[in-house]
């Protein structure tokens, strides 16, 4: 493809620079001191003028816009004036060129007056590009960096010459960047089953043959979408995917089998590869402090002492975590629609509790899912302290709460009478959910602490691992209990919903001659079910069961 330059425009090239970053400099924030200036722009950078990035060595992640674009060296990267650049990820070493020049426009050149005026419209499209003669683009970025310190006037003409030559060659394009719907259609394909099937082998040929396009362009299509050879492209999911192994287990499964499960044969290989990758061997990475994301879990990451980069906006609205320590996290948003800022952080890690958000979730950072369903809370905070090398601190909270509840459960004797059932229920609209002991809304408190028993009917459900059960208002009589723990979402419609519960309840006891104990509870004080929440909690649920039984045994005492 060839863009033509108009004659109308006039290019002065304002800088040039170079700089060098290490993934240990690029981890915390750090700038070389061969150009601190330029340099800033592994930080973020919004760019003032129309900018060029070489890659000479290395490989990683940059963004443009918010755009993720993989790079390596050869690949080249444009800017125009406006633009947000910013350096995601690197590897062990990464030395870049920066280019940047400005654009005029000249009015009335034909009556031999002409003024000049500063444009900044785009020239190219802002990301990667695709020269026919990538050599001659390395070598003419070589010479303009060699040049650009000297004072020589023949230095400074043949450095102009060699300029316009680079954005004569930027302008004619190997193949259109964007590809057409089928072929955008095939590689799109072809990413997708190398996610799902990474750790099986497979080649440029394989993958071609399965999307139904020619060997050798798939290869040129694969690195224009990615920006990554296919066996550069694998390798990266194969690391990324360790990382989770190794988080996920706390670093207790031996590297020969994370390597196979990973697709690799030998340990060794794959521990070099992630050192080539990462700038650091699996133990020194498991030990490294990470930026984290947390779209779930932010109140067990909290009593581990770790204060994530980002949450979900609904964690960061928990009253029952301080109010300081919320502050300094940034808002994210909710689920898959916190791309862009969970992106902008550069975190090392997001956790996330759902499966569904996973592949969106790891295409920015190695993802950790640790279902709420299968997991309770001493579970997870140990998930969650091998992985991020709190294990002590994890393990001292589980011994800790466990007398804690050894504590409740011998104040609250006889609160609950032997043999009466205990259920927790949400309303949701005309639906009443069954909460699982997993689920917050001190059912963990009320379950599993204190050891109440659900109605048969519920049993299962809220104790086995799972989500609960929902079932419609008319129906509290299968699942009815002595003792109901009623939340309610207001913004269904919840006021209403619950008088029509009640209702239900009270026809259901004067049917069967049973009176029942409802305890209507609050979703901010109740809701969370994370360690710290809990730890409050005890107190709060002791206070309201007590207070209900002193009730009932004064109106038990009440002459008829």
């Amino acid at each position: 493809m060839r863009q033509e330059m108009s004659p109308m425009f006039v290019h002065s090239l304002k800088e040039v620079s170079s700089f060098s970053l290490s993934n240990e400099e690029h981890a915390r924030d750090g700038c070389t001191q061969e150009d601190t200036a330029s340099s800033a722009l592994h930080r973020r950078q919004c760019l003032e003028s129309y900018t060029i990035v070489v890659v000479e060595d290395g490989t990683g992640e940059l963004h443009v816009n918010g755009k993720a674009c993989l790079f390596h060296r050869g690949t080249v990267v444009f800017g125009n004036p406006g633009a947000v650049l910013t350096i995601a990820k690197c590897s062990e070493q990464v030395r870049l060129v920066r280019i940047s020049f400005e654009r005029f426009n000249m009015y009335d050149y034909s009556l031999g007056k002409g003024f000049y005026t500063k444009t900044s419209l785009a020239i190219f499209p802002n990301g990667a590009l695709q020269p026919a003669n990538s050599l001659r683009v390395m070598q003419l970025t070589a010479d303009l960096l060699a040049s650009g310190n000297n004072g020589d006037s023949q230095d400074h003409y043949l450095q102009n010459m060699r300029f316009y030559e680079l954005l004569h060659l930027l302008s004619e394009q190997k193949r259109p960047l964007k590809l057409n719907e089928f072929q955008h259609a095939g590689i799109e394909q072809a990413i997708a089953y190398i996610r799902q099937h990474y750790n099986h082998e497979m080649t440029h040929e394989s993958l071609a043959s399965m999307v139904g396009q020619p060997s050798d362009f798939f290869a040129d299509a694969f690195r224009i979408a990615t920006g990554l050879s296919l066996t550069s492209y694998v390798a990266q999911i194969r690391v990324d995917k360790a990382k989770e192994i190794l988080l996920l287990s706390g670093g207790k499964i031996k590297m020969s089998e994370i390597a196979r499960q990973v697709g690799y044969q030998d340990g060794h290989y794959l521990g070099r590869r992630f050192k080539q990758m990462t700038g650091m061997t699996p133990q020194q990475y498991l030990k490294q402090p990470k930026r984290v994301v947390a779209m779930q879990y932010l109140g067990h990451l909290t009593k581990l002492g770790i204060r994530p980069v980002g949450a979900a906006s609904s964690l960061l609205d928990d009253l029952s975590l301080p109010k300081k320590w919320r502050n300094g996290i940034a808002n994210v948003g909710e689920n898959t629609f916190a791309l862009g800022k969970i992106a902008d952080l550069k975190p090392d890690l997001i956790i996330t509790h759902l499966q569904k958000d996973y592949e969106a979730f790891s295409t920015i950072a190695p993802t950790l899912v640790i279902p709420m369903e299968r997991y309770d809370v001493c579970q997870i905070i140990g998930l969650l302290g091998g992985a991020l090398d709190r294990l002590s601190e994890a393990e001292a909270w589980v011994n800790g709460f466990a007398r804690l509840e050894q504590q409740m459960q011998q104040r609250m004797l006889n609160v609950i009478k032997a043999g009466e059932t205990v259920a927790i229920f949400e309303l949701y609209g005309n639906e009443v959910a069954a909460i699982n002991r997993r689920f917050g809304r001190a059912s963990g408190l009320l379950y599993h602490s204190l050891q109440y028993t659900p109605p048969e009917t519920l049993r299962e459900a809220v104790l086995a691992p799972g989500s609960g059960l929902c079932f419609k208002t008319e129906d509290i009589g299968q699942y009815y209990a002595d003792h109901t723990f009623l939340f309610v979402q207001d913004k269904f419609g919840g006021q209403e919903h619950l008088e029509k519960l009640l209702e239900a309840i009270g026809k259901h006891e004067a049917k069967t001659a049973r009176t029942g104990q409802h305890y209507l509870m609050d979703q901010a004080e109740y809701g969370p079910g994370h360690p710290l929440a809990l730890e409050q909690q005890i107190s709060m649920l002791e206070k309201l069961l007590k207070a209900k039984g002193r009730a009932n045994r004064e109106n038990s005492e009440k002459p008829g």
